[in-house]
């Protein structure tokens, strides 16, 4: 593209041609002296015949668009966002362009767009690609950016889209962090099962032991309704229960042989009445036990029993 043009510059020509500046071209004379002119209006008989031009241009200021593929870094240097940019740009200084004997400006734009672009794009993720397309667009979409002197870039629009390679990676990468965040999942549930295991486990010891407490108190007490409720509603006591009671009466057993040991010690019992109350006194643990009813008597000694 050839936005600025040469022009001949001999008398004929100029009678004949004798262009004029519009909203898409401007014209751009150099004099005799070596200035540039930007001619508001067409050259008089005068001018063409006393003060003709030693040059003259045409520069096509209309609005230009232009799109280009781009490879934009992401914030991972090994992989890249592919961009297809559309640049809006014009001409804004047609003497600017002329003294620079502009040709064609598109590979500096091109340069110029790619070069904000990259430092934008560096800051997304490659997987943020809708994120980084959304920021670009919102900060260069109305943005006037300078070129050079001459060309202006009025507006610029970008469409992210990625390669094979980095689809890939970013399906890898989703995948991994799936399985990381399921094996999290599951070991956080296993703790919470752990802690309510271990919960449940310290309660049930708790209430054994309130229970457990019951009984020995029944015991203590021969409250044997207390013992046949707490027993109807809890079963799996049973055993429990039982080496209580039969721990109750061996201390009971233990402490009356004590006693009349004591007794026997004091000569205030003859060994006949000691085997008696013994042998009563095994019995009625056994029969304790089985529900049946506490001690009876000894039986009185027979006169045909001899005293030791």
């Amino acid at each position: 593209m050839n936005v600025v043009q040469q022009q001949q510059v001999d008398r004929a020509s100029l009678r004949k041609l004798n262009p004029v500046s519009s909203g898409h071209t401007s014209i751009v004379y150099v004099t005799k002296r070596g200035e540039y002119v930007r001619g508001a209006g067409r050259l008089t008989m005068g001018e063409i015949w006393l003060s003709t031009p030693k040059e003259l241009y045409t520069v096509d200021v209309a609005p230009h668009q232009d799109t280009f593929t781009l490879h934009l870094p992401s914030k991972e240097q090994a992989f890249s966002f592919t961009a297809d940019v559309r640049v809006t740009w014009r001409i804004v200084d047609p003497v600017a362009a002329v003294r620079a004997k502009l040709d064609n400006p598109v590979p500096a734009v091109g340069h110029h767009v790619e070069e904000r672009l990259r430092e934008h794009a560096r800051g997304f993720d490659v997987e943020n690609a809708v994120d980084a397309e959304r920021q670009i667009n919102l900060d260069f979409g109305d943005r006037v950016m300078a070129v050079n002197d001459a060309v202006q870039v009025q507006r610029c629009t970008v469409v992210l889209k990625l390669d094979e390679e980095a689809r890939k990676h970013i399906a890898s990468r989703t995948e991994h962090l799936r399985a990381m965040e399921a094996a999290e999942r599951e070991r956080e549930l296993a703790r919470e099962r752990r802690v309510l295991a271990q919960d449940e486990e310290e309660h049930d010891l708790k209430m054994k032991k309130k229970r457990m407490d019951v009984y020995a108190n029944a015991l203590r007490e021969d409250d044997q309704n207390v013992l046949a409720l707490m027993l109807a509603g809890h079963g799996e006591d049973a055993a429990a229960v039982i080496n209580l009671m039969m721990q109750q009466k061996q201390l009971q057993f233990d402490a009356a042989r004590d006693m009349l040991d004591k007794l026997l010690s004091a000569n205030l019992v003859n060994r006949r009445d000691v085997a008696s109350i013994m042998n009563n006194a095994g019995t009625a643990i056994v029969s304790g036990v089985q529900g049946a009813k506490p001690l009876l008597p000894a039986p009185e000694p027979r006169d045909d029993e001899d005293d030791e």
